[in-house]
């Protein structure tokens, strides 16, 4: 290295140093404010998810007249009424003042996906999680931070997996609950698929739902094969055709939604049987609610199907880059826990469809077992269980208090 390289190393620290100090100083004298009735939530899209559901639950139940709601937003366009939004990566000094102020006094945190960080002892910081059980090893690309309080989990069976694949320490606390975002499974009548579609009617509609493989950012793929669509499986325009034609002839729907971290794929076809989520207008609708609307699930490795089990219809798992997708599975015999249609090749996908449009069903045992197996329940009072056991429900029987 040459004295002018030193030099230039010695100015950059300098100059960064004023703002670790800063943002240090910043965060010990908002620590030396009172907590105060605030609760922050942050979820994978803003205002969605297990964080989304839990939000809205709180605000029928009433609590939201006694806290006030904070929202840690990654696109600072979006707002809510009623909810305080503070920035996830804040751009100038006056943003990052009020996300530190929020996080230094607010009582309760609850996130999905990206954490918020817990700056002192008597804060209730919650996990709602992201998925029911996980599929794959998450603890060598990103940490679960000890600083948590409670982890929500469906049962002890998942979180065993849950524990396994982040690496939990033991100071976190399991809080066993269905997932806030399912208790929608319990009701019934949603008619979310009008917002989507309209007046257009369909005698079935498949969802598929690949899981996270290439980041948007371009700097993860976990997995060595390349998909031109995003998609597993179909690999051409003719393929793309040839789908089309067997979901008109079958008057079939099959919605497309992408993992919201991958790569966007802009060269999509437009075709009349199959729909691609991020091109929709789907601003207003519940995802959860149009799920109970869906036939029947694609997926492969996304714990998404945990949830979908609930609903008790057919699933089939993609398996095509099963032999080169990157990371490891939290279980020894991933294959168990994928009791449904196994689709390696085009010809795979197109016979699902057809099982899908007769009406078949012959893995509902086999799922069903697995179900019970993990403890996969759906009591539809996630919300309240959580709430009540930390005490912001009118029972509080748990171990925080609202204070």
């Amino acid at each position: 290295m040459t004295g002018k390289d030193k030099k230039t190393n010695i100015l950059q620290s300098l100059r960064q140093a004023p703002s670790a100090m800063f943002k240090g100083f910043v965060t010990r004298v908002f620590c030396l404010l009172p907590l105060k009735k605030y609760i922050m939530f942050e979820s994978t899209n803003d205002f969605d998810g297990n964080a989304g559901a839990f939000y809205t639950y709180l605000k029928q139940a009433g609590v939201l007249e006694e806290y006030k709601a904070v929202w840690v937003t990654k696109n600072n366009s979006y707002t809510m009424p009623e909810v305080i939004t503070v920035p996830r990566n804040p751009s100038s000094i006056k943003q990052y003042l009020r996300r530190q102020y929020y996080g230094c006094v607010s009582k309760f945190q609850f996130w999905d996906n990206a954490p918020i960080r817990k700056r002192r002892k008597r804060q209730v910081n919650v996990n709602l999680s992201h998925g029911a059980l996980p599929y794959k090893m998450v603890a060598p690309l990103s940490e679960f931070p000890d600083f948590t309080d409670f982890a929500v989990s469906p049962s002890e069976q998942c979180y065993q997996y849950k524990k396994r694949s982040w690496n939990i320490s033991d100071k976190v606390e399991p809080l066993y609950s269905s997932l806030p975002r399912n208790d929608v499974f319990a009701g019934h009548g949603w008619d979310e698929l009008s917002k989507i579609c309209g007046d257009k009617k369909y005698r079935k509609v498949i969802i598929w739902m690949p899981t996270f493989r290439a980041h948007v950012n371009g700097k993860r793929n976990d997995s060595t094969k390349e998909y031109p669509y995003g998609i597993p499986v179909i690999y051409c325009a003719e393929d793309f055709d040839a789908l089309n034609e067997q979901l008109k002839k079958l008057d079939i729907l099959l919605l497309v939604k992408h993992h919201p971290r991958s790569i966007q794929y802009l060269s999509l076809p437009d075709l009349s049987n199959v729909a691609f989520w991020h091109q929709l207008d789907t601003q207003e609708v519940d995802f959860c609610k149009l799920l109970t609307q869906m036939d029947a699930l694609i997926s492969d490795y996304s714990s998404v199907v945990f949830d979908y089990m609930l609903l008790d219809r057919p699933i089939a798992w993609t398996l095509d880059d099963l032999d080169s997708y990157k990371p490891k599975f939290t279980m020894e015999d991933p294959m168990s826990f994928m009791p449904g249609n196994h689709i390696y090749r085009f010809d795979d996908l197109m016979d699902f469809i057809k099982q899908v449009s007769s009406g078949e069903d012959i893995f509902r045992e086999q799922r069903n077992d697995l179900r019970i197996r993990l403890g996969l329940k759906d009591y539809g009072r996630g919300c309240e269980t959580i709430a009540d056991f930390l005490g912001l429900t009118s029972r509080r029987t748990g171990k925080e208090k609202a204070d």
